[in-house]
Order: structure tokens, then sequence, then C-alpha cells
């Protein structure tokens, strides 16, 4: 039980992170015409936070594959 709900966990902040990294991308390649974009400063700071979870995000999915790689490799297995 207790590790389903740190796997629901992860799973939600992967879906979250998406939704922002796409969100992040989409404001540097599309602005409505006659609307003024974002100012860059804070572009960037968004951009960075964005990749600073990415990449924790990264971590905690590899700490999770190497956890439960026996019974990923016996899934995929089958």
């Amino acid at each position: 039980e207790r590790r389903w709900k740190r796997d629901k966990e992860l799973i939600q902040n992967l879906r979250t992170w998406i939704d922002r990294r796409n969100h992040a991308v989409h404001r540097i390649v599309r602005s409505a015409p006659g609307t003024p974009t974002q100012p860059i400063d804070e572009f960037l700071e968004d951009a960075e936070a964005t990749a600073r979870q990415g990449a924790e995000l990264a971590r905690s999915v590899s700490d999770w594959f190497r956890q439960n790689k026996k019974a990923v490799s016996s899934e995929l297995d089958r």
C-alpha cells in the first residue's frame, strides 16, 4: 500500500511537470498577435525552475526503476 502511494505520487508529479514543461515551451514559440509576450526574465526564471524540477524527477524515475527493476523486467517478459 505504502509503495503504491509513492508510485502514484511520482506519476502525479510527472504529469504536473509535463504540463509545466509544455507551458514553458509553448510560451517561447507561440504568442497571440497584438498581445505582449512574457518578459524574457520571467520566461528564463520559469524555464530554469522547470528544468531543475525535470532533472529531479528524472532522478526519481531512475531510482524507482532501479528499485523495481526485477518486477518491471518480469512484466516485460510476459
